[in-house]
Protein backbone atom coordinates (compact mmCIF):
# COMPACT_ATOMS: atom_id res chain seq x y z
CA UNK A 1 0.00 0.00 0.00
CA UNK A 2 3.14 2.39 0.51
CA UNK A 3 3.96 1.78 -2.94
CA UNK A 4 0.63 2.46 -4.21
CA UNK A 5 0.36 5.21 -1.90
CA UNK A 6 3.62 6.60 -3.20
CA UNK A 7 3.14 5.94 -7.12
CA UNK A 8 -0.15 7.77 -6.80
CA UNK A 9 2.04 10.72 -4.87
CA UNK A 10 4.52 10.44 -7.87
CA UNK A 11 1.74 10.18 -10.64
CA UNK A 12 -0.13 13.23 -8.83
CA UNK A 13 3.22 14.97 -8.61
CA UNK A 14 3.93 14.50 -11.91
CA UNK A 15 0.02 15.48 -13.67
CA UNK A 16 0.56 18.72 -11.54
CA UNK A 17 3.96 19.67 -13.09
CA UNK A 18 2.37 17.97 -16.94
CA UNK A 19 -0.19 20.32 -15.75
CA UNK A 20 2.25 23.23 -15.36
CA UNK A 21 3.91 22.53 -18.35
CA UNK A 22 0.99 22.48 -20.45
CA UNK A 23 0.22 25.97 -19.29
CA UNK A 24 3.25 26.92 -19.72
CA UNK A 25 3.13 25.92 -23.08
CA UNK A 26 -0.51 27.59 -23.61
CA UNK A 27 0.97 30.65 -22.47
CA UNK A 28 4.08 30.49 -24.71
CA UNK A 29 1.80 30.02 -27.46
CA UNK A 30 -0.65 32.75 -26.82
CA UNK A 31 2.91 35.00 -26.57
CA UNK A 32 3.89 33.46 -29.31
CA UNK A 33 1.03 34.59 -31.35
CA UNK A 34 0.97 38.19 -29.87
CA UNK A 35 4.22 38.73 -31.10
CA UNK A 36 3.26 36.92 -34.75
CA UNK A 37 0.65 39.60 -34.84
CA UNK A 38 2.69 42.14 -33.87
CA UNK A 39 5.50 41.49 -36.28
CA UNK A 40 2.47 41.14 -39.06
CA UNK A 41 1.57 44.87 -38.05
CA UNK A 42 5.33 45.96 -38.26
CA UNK A 43 5.43 44.46 -41.57
CA UNK A 44 2.10 45.91 -42.44
CA UNK A 45 3.13 49.44 -41.75
CA UNK A 46 6.71 49.22 -42.82
CA UNK A 47 5.26 48.08 -46.10
CA UNK A 48 2.75 51.27 -45.76
CA UNK A 49 5.85 53.34 -45.37
CA UNK A 50 8.18 52.15 -48.26
CA UNK A 51 4.68 52.55 -50.73
CA UNK A 52 4.40 56.46 -48.99
CA UNK A 53 7.93 57.26 -49.29
CA UNK A 54 7.28 55.80 -52.83
CA UNK A 55 4.59 57.70 -53.65
CA UNK A 56 6.00 60.80 -52.59
CA UNK A 57 9.18 60.35 -54.01
CA UNK A 58 7.18 60.11 -57.37
CA UNK A 59 5.29 63.00 -56.37
CA UNK A 60 8.61 65.17 -56.13
CA UNK A 61 9.85 63.52 -59.38
CA UNK A 62 7.06 64.32 -60.96
CA UNK A 63 6.64 67.93 -60.06
CA UNK A 64 10.15 67.95 -60.53
CA UNK A 65 10.21 66.52 -64.51
CA UNK A 66 7.04 69.10 -64.88
CA UNK A 67 9.52 72.15 -63.62
CA UNK A 68 11.97 71.15 -65.84
CA UNK A 69 9.91 70.81 -68.43
CA UNK A 70 8.29 74.45 -68.15
CA UNK A 71 11.71 75.74 -68.42
CA UNK A 72 12.01 73.71 -71.44
CA UNK A 73 9.63 75.41 -72.89
CA UNK A 74 10.24 78.76 -71.92
CA UNK A 75 14.07 78.36 -72.86
CA UNK A 76 13.06 77.13 -76.05
CA UNK A 77 10.45 79.93 -76.54
CA UNK A 78 12.95 82.14 -75.58
CA UNK A 79 15.88 80.53 -78.30
CA UNK A 80 12.78 80.69 -80.83
CA UNK A 81 12.00 84.58 -80.13
CA UNK A 82 15.66 85.74 -80.27
CA UNK A 83 16.19 83.25 -83.63
CA UNK A 84 13.51 85.51 -85.09
CA UNK A 85 14.56 88.65 -83.64
CA UNK A 86 17.79 87.71 -85.21
CA UNK A 87 16.61 87.14 -88.99
CA UNK A 88 14.58 90.54 -88.60
CA UNK A 89 17.75 92.27 -87.42
CA UNK A 90 20.04 90.45 -90.42
CA UNK A 91 17.23 91.51 -93.08
CA UNK A 92 17.22 95.13 -91.38
CA UNK A 93 21.28 95.05 -91.46
CA UNK A 94 20.97 93.52 -95.53
CA UNK A 95 18.47 96.42 -96.39
CA UNK A 96 21.05 99.19 -94.68
CA UNK A 97 24.11 96.78 -96.35
CA UNK A 98 21.89 97.59 -99.74
CA UNK A 99 21.21 101.16 -99.07
CA UNK A 100 24.79 102.03 -98.24
CA UNK A 101 25.70 100.18 -101.66
CA UNK A 102 23.54 102.21 -103.60
CA UNK A 103 24.43 105.89 -101.70
CA UNK A 104 28.11 104.86 -103.23
CA UNK A 105 26.95 104.23 -106.45
CA UNK A 106 25.34 107.21 -106.29
CA UNK A 107 28.30 109.36 -105.00
CA UNK A 108 30.60 107.71 -107.07
CA UNK A 109 28.17 108.75 -110.15
CA UNK A 110 27.59 112.22 -109.13
CA UNK A 111 31.34 112.79 -108.56
CA UNK A 112 32.16 111.86 -112.08
CA UNK A 113 29.37 114.04 -113.26
CA UNK A 114 30.90 116.87 -110.59
CA UNK A 115 34.35 115.95 -112.31
CA UNK A 116 32.91 116.31 -116.02
CA UNK A 117 31.01 119.50 -114.90
CA UNK A 118 34.20 121.09 -113.21
CA UNK A 119 36.27 120.36 -116.45
CA UNK A 120 33.54 121.88 -118.89
CA UNK A 121 33.68 124.95 -116.60
CA UNK A 122 37.31 125.10 -116.30
CA UNK A 123 37.75 124.73 -120.26
CA UNK A 124 34.78 127.52 -120.68
CA UNK A 125 37.18 129.67 -118.07
CA UNK A 126 40.18 128.84 -120.00
CA UNK A 127 38.10 129.84 -123.47
CA UNK A 128 36.58 133.16 -122.29
CA UNK A 129 40.58 134.19 -121.00
CA UNK A 130 41.57 133.38 -124.14
CA UNK A 131 38.69 135.54 -125.60
CA UNK A 132 39.66 138.48 -123.29
CA UNK A 133 43.26 138.12 -124.33
CA UNK A 134 42.31 138.50 -127.69
CA UNK A 135 39.70 140.84 -127.57
CA UNK A 136 42.67 143.23 -125.41
CA UNK A 137 44.96 142.68 -128.13
CA UNK A 138 42.43 143.98 -130.55
CA UNK A 139 42.05 146.93 -128.75
CA UNK A 140 45.26 148.02 -128.20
Amino acid sequence: ARKFSSSIAILGAELLESRRVEERLASMKTLESSHAEALARVEDEKEAAIQDLGNKLDDIVEKSLGAMGEQLKRTTSEKDEMAKEAISLSAVLDSAKDECLALAKRLEEDKLTYDKEKEAISLKLSAKETIEAELRTEQE
